[in-house]
């Protein structure tokens, strides 16, 4: 006959269990994407949108989101039969639409929706924070969690694709990611995990995200939804349009010391950020104007109108920003705080075709110059060589010749800019193709928008101007420290460091000729051991190369 056990020794048990669950717990629950992480940027190549049914969005919205891309509809099944009626009457290319069998409370995909990442083993996946509505609505409000349950129901539906759930909130309209490691939010992304210091978002965001950098602009407004979406947009690594208020607006202030930090910070190339502005006057009903919360879809821009006459120049302000993209606007149920981006989110190609390239110096020497891009085909099928080239002409000339793009190590192709005279201007763009048919450019979209540059001119003969300055690095290699000196008739001399993709990391400025370098780059953080190319910034004098050991 079995014999109970004495109370004390079946509480003692149960607390033993539940002190194992909860250890237990965390690496149950919480297991991370292999390192490095890799978050999507809004501009690289998708495979198609997700909204969700009944729509929030009009159905010229739907059917140009449909035309080229897959759209991911999320629907119950028994509405399926009224959204292809709807559909149909639409226009809307029906062998594009993908229904996605799944409950949801919000029109939102943005905010609730899969972020899509790209792991240290080179595998796409789906980041699924946590989310629970708005500022505004209370924390015990039924209906967010079916919203917060669709990118796992995505997630199957794709076939089971990795799914990273972390414990935090990180609501996709408030974060912008710029795909090389540095993320950009409002102060409300940290107030929102109030279960969490700052410090200890900041490291999850960086361990969970690959976010060496996370940038909080301060909110806009006293009280809202304060998503950075609905101020600013990012539309490629070293380019942001901001909105713009009329002065006497109660925001004004908040939006400019927005534009105005942005304005202040380097792109991940070493270049100053670019600022771009667009007037977001006032509307009936509406608010302000929300311009900002425009989608990147390939080399389509789409941006929420209201039909009135601010439209036409917000419009303008993205063709111009974005030369060679298709611009279009859509009208909606729009609101200052809730447009075209909030209600759509984009789904990053699985087997994309990245293509990573630094733009040019201003100035380069006359002498071969070396083109190097990161060029990746997350498809694995192998690069097509033949189709992997470097286009370039003299300014104003019609046609282009071609330099092949020649494998170096890793995933990293070089081509060779020819020789030309001082003071020539060069016109140039990056083609590149793998075996699964995919195409991509740099800048995207080249040939319409091109990279420039011009050669030095001939100073030789003009005894007036300071002399180049010779620089000198030593040791070389180096592990933790690299001393640099460099002689000039300058009070000072900055030197350009640039890694083996051309890539500028870190600028530095030798005070009284001497300075050293720590190995790292400008946002401090410790670059890989590799071949670094150092040049003086006034472009005299030839390139150093140092190489760093680990």
């Amino acid at each position: 006959m079995s014999v109970a056990p004495r109370p004390e020794v079946a509480m003692l048990r149960l607390y033993l269990a539940l002190a194992t669950c909860f250890a237990l717990f965390p690496a149950l629950a919480f297991a991370q994407p292999p390192a490095p992480v890799r978050m999507c940027a809004e501009w690289e190549p998708v495979e198609g949108v997700m909204i969700r049914w009944p729509l929030g969005i009009s159905t010229a919205l739907v059917r140009e989101l449909a035309e080229d891309d897959t759209l991911y509809v999320i629907i119950l099944s028994s509405q399926i039969a009224s959204a292809t009626s709807t559909f149909t009457a639409a226009g809307v290319n029906l062998a594009h639409v993908q229904w996605v069998v799944a409950d949801s409370w919000s029109h939102w995909s943005r905010d609730w929706g899969p972020q899509c990442l790209f792991d240290g083993a080179g595998n796409w996946g789906i980041l699924d924070p946590w989310f629970d509505g708005y500022p505004w609505i209370p924390r015990e409000a039924t209906g967010y969690e079916q919203d917060d349950d669709t990118p796992a129901q995505f997630a199957a539906y794709l076939g089971g694709e990795p799914l990273w759930q972390p414990p935090f909130y990180l609501t996709g309209g408030n974060i912008m990611y710029d795909g090389h490691g540095r993320a950009f939010c409002s102060e409300a992304q940290v107030s929102e995990n109030d279960h969490l210091s700052e410090a200890a978002f900041r490291a999850a965001v960086a361990s969970w995200c690959g976010v060496s950098e996370l940038v909080v602009l301060p909110n806009t407004e006293s009280y809202g939804i304060q998503h950075i979406d609905c101020v600013a947009k990012f539309l490629d690594e070293e380019t942001v349009i901001v909105k713009q208020l009329y002065p006497g607006h109660q925001n004004a202030p908040y939006v400019e010391q927005n534009a105005q930090i942005l304005a202040g910070l380097t792109s991940c190339y070493g270049n100053p950020l670019r600022v771009v502005r667009v007037h977001c006057g006032p509307f009936p009903n509406v608010g302000m104007a929300a311009y900002t919360n425009a989608l990147i879809l390939g080399k389509k821009v789409l941006v929420p109108i209201l039909n009135c006459e601010g439209d036409a120049p917000a419009l303008q302000a993205y063709r111009d920003a974005m030369p060679g993209y298709e611009v279009l606007g859509f009208t909606g149920s729009w609101y200052n705080y809730d447009a075209l981006h909030c209600r759509t989110m984009g789904i990053f190609d699985r087997g994309m075709l990245r293509v990573d390239l630094a733009p040019p110096p201003a100035e380069i020497p006359a002498a071969d110059w070396p083109v190097t891009a990161f060029v990746d085909d997350r498809s694995d099928a192998g690069l097509d060589l033949a189709g992997c080239a470097l286009h370039w002409r003299l300014a104003g000339a019609t046609d282009f010749a071609s330099v092949p793009l020649l494998p170096l190590a890793g995933d990293s192709l070089r081509a060779w800019l020819p020789a030309q005279a001082p003071s020539a201007e060069i016109e140039y763009y990056l083609e590149a193709a793998d075996l699964s048919g995919r195409v991509e450019r740099r800048p995207i979209a080249a040939p319409a928008a091109l990279y420039r540059t011009a050669v030095a001119p001939d100073l030789t003969a003009v005894e007036t101007l300071p002399a180049a300055p010779i620089l000198a690095a030593w040791p070389r290699p180096f592990r933790e420290r690299l001393e640099l000196a460099a002689a000039s008739r300058g009070a000072a001399v900055e030197v350009a460091i640039y890694d083996s993709t051309g890539r500028c990391v870190r600028r530095l400025a030798l005070a009284n000729g001497r300075g050293s370098w720590d190995g790292r780059d400008t946002g401090g953080r410790e670059l890989p051991a590799g071949v670094y190319l150092l040049r003086a910034a006034s472009g005299g004098g030839a390139p150093l190369k140092a190489l760093k050991l680990r």
